[in-house]
């Protein structure tokens, strides 16, 4: 089921990004149809009413994949994959994935557009896009190695919990970076996410000083590398807004393509560190390059497109990180239904109240946007503020 549904999701990642980007060109272009700053959250949602909802499924399709990564990684390391091949394999495994998304996504272009030269509009940012390139392929790369060691040395309970951090970490950059306004509901329910976390910090302590047995390497050095995917998490995602504001028609798949690159060329680096000497590279059991190379493909290309085109989508980078929180509940229920590994009565519960959160949050979305498209359909104000239609655009 999962290898026919992919390309799907892939394709609509494909066609949001194009179209969000020709949108920014022509709101740039013209800027009589931009309201008031004060109205700048309204209007995100008033003029991507069907945008909006297409990034919030493109979120939950990303945490969807991103679930599996802890799992994956696990099956891979029972099978005897150690460390740095896991690393190499899986990040090059995303280089190869995305390589063949990028073909295909400039194969769409040709078709459509009727030209080579189309693709240069994509392919070849501005100085300011550069940037963001860089500063978001970065910010990708160090958070697809955390993500790998922290599933490696902590449990998928607590490293899924810590990483639920992300929102809050948006939502500090978002203002100063982006310069919005966060909805009140968004900062209500990062505070509830945060208490959830709390939650499972309890339950990291309780263990550190109990006796009870560990299915962890190193919680304390996992803890470390989920607290460091929180933050580069939320980096990626407000780059990738921030390349929207300030360097429209940047194409930031070529951030994932770059971070992806830089994660193969360190895990190649620290081969002589993690790898035991007595010890081959690729491993005997060729089930274990199997899982690597599935979670090169849903956890690093596909997750990846999909959170692309969802933070362009959605309100702000902090809803997606939100969405994607998701995860944490179902990532430790898919490594306890295969592995057997329990989580902690504290990880369920932190788990349980993020989910509730991200459905708070999204139900007083949904409400919210009925309430603007209700009111700007009725408002003579409307006429002075002509808006591009929606199924134009999307």
């Amino acid at each position: 089921c999962a290898a026919v549904l992919a390309p799907y999701p892939a394709v609509l990642a494909l066609e949001s990004c194009t179209h969000r980007a020709s949108f920014l060109r022509v709101q740039r272009h013209d800027a009589s149809t931009v309201v008031p700053s004060r109205a700048t959250g309204r209007l995100e949602r008033t003029m991507g009413g069907d945008g909006h909802t297409a990034g919030v499924s493109l979120g939950l399709l990303a945490a969807l994949s991103v679930s599996s990564d802890g799992l994956l990684v696990k099956l891979a390391s029972r099978d005897g994959a150690y460390l740095s091949t896991i690393m190499i394999v899986k990040a090059g495994t995303g280089v190869g994935f995305l390589l063949i998304f990028f073909f295909l996504f400039a194969l769409v272009t040709v078709c459509k557009e009727g030209s080579m030269r189309s693709l240069a509009r994509y392919a070849i940012p501005s100085r300011v896009g550069v940037v963001h390139v860089m500063f978001g392929g970065g910010a990708s790369g160090i958070m697809s190695l955390g993500f790998t060691l922290a599933f490696y040395y902590a449990t998928s309970a607590n490293v899924l919990a810590f990483t639920a951090l992300t929102p809050v970490w948006a939502a500090l950059l978002t203002k100063p970076v982006l310069n919005m306004r966060l909805p009140w509901r968004t900062i209500w329910c990062n505070a509830g996410a945060l208490a959830g976390t709390a939650v499972v910090v309890v339950g990291v302590a309780l263990e550190s000083v109990g006796d009870a047995p560990r299915s962890a390497r190193d919680t304390t050095l996992g803890t470390l590398f989920a607290i460091m995917v929180s933050v580069t998490a939320a980096a990626y995602l407000t780059t990738i807004r921030s390349a929207a504001v300030h360097a429209p028609g940047t194409d930031m798949r070529l951030a994932s393509l770059f971070g992806m690159i830089i994660a193969t060329c360190i895990s190649i680096a620290l081969v002589p560190l993690l790898q035991p000497l007595d010890q081959p590279l690729l491993p005997a059991n060729s089930r274990a390059i199997a899982w690597l190379t599935i979670s090169g493909f849903f956890v690093v290309a596909l997750a990846l497109l999909l959170i692309n085109a969802a933070v362009q989508l959605t309100s702000s980078p902090a809803e997606v990180s939100l969405i994607l929180q998701i995860e944490g509940l179902l990532g430790p229920i898919s490594v306890y239904a295969i592995l057997g590994e329990v989580p902690s009565p504290f990880a369920l519960g932190g788990g349980c109240v993020v989910l509730l959160m991200v459905a708070i949050h999204e139900t007083l979305a949904l409400f919210a946007d009925r309430a603007d498209r209700r009111a700007a359909s009725t408002s003579p104000a409307s006429d002075e503020h002509p808006q591009i239609p929606i199924k134009m655009i999307y």
